[in-house]
Order: structure tokens, then C-alpha cells, then sequence
């Protein structure tokens, strides 16, 4: 007798439907409260990563009226783009979680997939590149010196301002002045620009004695500066990508779920 009752009740709880939504680690309602905390992680991140990609585009010790590294210039705009990206997609995701739309929760896990592929890139780029600052500074960092300075405004200013900032002269070194269309072509007797001096005063560059005038190149300080930045791009840039690693698998359960749903709703 007490047999059978056990397997009369079995049989009815295996006859109640069972709501796809109910509590447990693979349910709808579990799935929904974990993306959604990623897709607020995400919002973060993308904000963040817009931060970080705007602090160094932005930053005045590096004037990027000089073209100084083209390498940093592409990291930068790559790592601006991505975080933009990422907070629009964020925040459609939120509201793609919360109403359960299953083409919304797709298409985030997507575009995060490809926001992947740009952040390895950029990480590899930026790690790969932090050699090659020197090489690219020695290129174009000398060729602005030499065939810009007192002729554009702008970038004359820029050079100034960055040799009091470094305080340091010329590109590679004070020598590299005498070289410049600015010495041929200038009307002082100055051997540098008054900005390469230790104590600037007008005219004070006619003398180039190291008691008044800064004999280490820019290149130096400015190299040191744009690696800095690199390795702070290539390494938000990784932590950005494993939390999306996450954010991926859990989209991919959650529309899963949601097909099963709306295939078999009871």
C-alpha cells in the first residue's frame, strides 16, 4: 500500500509542467540576473575604456599636432571607438535582458564577439609596438623639429612646450638644430630656441654651453611617456576582454533558454 502511494504521487509531480523560469543555476530567471549585472559591467567598461582612450588622446604632454607615434594615435582611436561601442551595445542589452527579447540578447553576444577580435588586436598592437616607439620618434618626431619649427605656428608652440616640459632640446639632441630651417632661415643669432634654456630669457638660446641650454634630445622623455601609455591601453584593454569572455557565454545560455521557451512554452 505504501508502496503504491509513493508511486501514484511520482507520477502526478512528473505530470505538473515545469516552469521554465523557475529558480536554479540554469533557469531563465538566474541567466536574466547574471547578464544583466555583465551588461552593467559592460556600460562600465565602455565607459572606462572611452576614459582611458580620451585621457591619452587628450593628454597635453604629448601634442598630437607633432604626429609623434602613429602607433599610439591608432591604439588611442581604436581603443575610443571600442569603448563607444560598448556602452551602446550595453546598453540595449539591458533592455533586451529585462523584456526577455531574444533577438537582443543575440545580437549583444555578437557584437561583443567582434568587440573581441578589436580589443585582442589592440592589446597584441599596443604590447608589440611599446619596441618600436623609439624607431617611429626617431622618423617623425626629427622630421617635425627640423622642417616645421617657426614656420607653423601651432606646431612651433607645441615644440616649445614640450621642450620646457621634457626639458630637453631638439629631437635626438641639441645639435640637431643646427640642421633645421629654422637656423637657416632665421634672423637671430640664436644657435637654439630660447626654450631649450634652463633659464629661458629672450635670446638666451645664442649660447649653448650644458650651464644654459638642455643637451639631451626630446626623444627620450617622449618615448618614455608613449610607452607608459601602451602598456595602460594594452592592459585595460585585457581585463576588458575576459569579463566579455563571460558576458559571452552567459548570452549564449540565456538565448538558448529563451528558443527552448518560446519552442516549448509550457
Amino acid at each position: 500500500m505504501h508502496i503504491t502511494s509513493l508511486r501514484f504521487i511520482n507520477v502526478a509531480m512528473e505530470s505538473v509542467p515545469k516552469d521554465p523560469k523557475a529558480s536554479g543555476c540554469c533557469s531563465i530567471s538566474f541567466l536574466k540576473c547574471i547578464l544583466f549585472f555583465f551588461t552593467i559591467l559592460s556600460l562600465g567598461l565602455g565607459g572606462f575604456l572611452l576614459a582611458t582612450g580620451l585621457w591619452s588622446l587628450l593628454d597635453p604632454n604629448i601634442p598630437l599636432d607633432l604626429q609623434a607615434s602613429p602607433s599610439l594615435a591608432l591604439a588611442t582611436f581604436a581603443i575610443i571607438s571600442t569603448g563607444a561601442t560598448l556602452v551602446f551595445v550595453g546598453f540595449l542589452a539591458c533592455i533586451g535582458v529585462i523584456k526577455e527579447v531574444k533577438v537582443a540578447v543575440c545580437i549583444y553576444a555578437i557584437f561583443l564577439a567582434a568587440l573581441l577580435i578589436t580589443e585582442v588586436w589592440v592589446a597584441l598592437f599596443a604590447y608589440l609596438h611599446e619596441d618600436k616607439v623609439y624607431e617611429e620618434l626617431s622618423s617623425t618626431l626629427n622630421k617635425t623639429f627640423m622642417e616645421t619649427y617657426g614656420f607653423d605656428e601651432q606646431r612651433t608652440e607645441s615644440i616649445d612646450n614640450l621642450q620646457r616640459q621634457f626639458k630637453c632640446c631638439g629631437a635626438a639632441r641639441y645639435e640637431d638644430w643646427v640642421h633645421s630651417l629654422w637656423a637657416r632661415h632665421s634672423r637671430l643669432n640664436n644657435t637654439v630656441p630660447d626654450s631649450c634654456c634652463k633659464s629661458e630669457t629672450p635670446f638666451c638660446g645664442i649660447r649653448d654651453h650644458p650651464s644654459n641650454i638642455y643637451y639631451d634630445g626630446c626623444i627620450h622623455g617622449l618615448e618614455k611617456l608613449i610607452t607608459e601609455h601602451l602598456t595602460v591601453l594594452a592592459a585595460v584593454t585585457f581585463g576588458v576582454f575576459l569579463v566579455q569572455i563571460l558576458a559571452i557565454l552567459f548570452s549564449i545560455c540565456l538565448f538558448v533558454k529563451l528558443k527552448k521557451l518560446k519552442e516549448n512554452p509550457y
